[in-house]
């Protein structure tokens, strides 16, 4: 069964966003492990909050990626070197993220 981990992030700056956007929704080519490429499918954009009970942050980008295995998604989290560097990039742009993990059943 696939995984799929779903992101919103707060990003106030528009380039910001469009560059958060363009990057997850290439994750599937650029991302490598073993030499070949290892996501499922991905899936990004601009978002606009229509209902937010917590009173979290302004979310702006809405991302999602599926993974074959809980150990894929780990290695996307933790050791792929494309996406190390997105996080290095995106830490001084992002005001907030939030992460959530689920495995859909059709």
């Amino acid at each position: 069964m696939t995984l799929t981990r779903i992101f919103t992030f707060a990003i106030a700056d528009e380039a910001a966003q469009d560059f958060a956007v363009s990057t997850f929704n290439g994750f599937k080519e650029t991302c490598k492990k073993d030499g070949a490429p290892y996501i499922v499918a991905t899936h990004a954009a601009k978002v606009k909050v229509l209902k937010d009970t917590t009173g979290g942050a302004a979310w702006t980008v809405y991302a999602s990626i599926t993974f074959k295995s809980e150990d894929d998604a780990n290695y996307f989290a933790h050791e792929d070197p494309a996406n190390q560097e997105v996080k290095a990039k995106n830490k001084e742009m992002t005001a907030g993220f939030c992460v959530i993990q689920g495995s859909f059943t059709s």
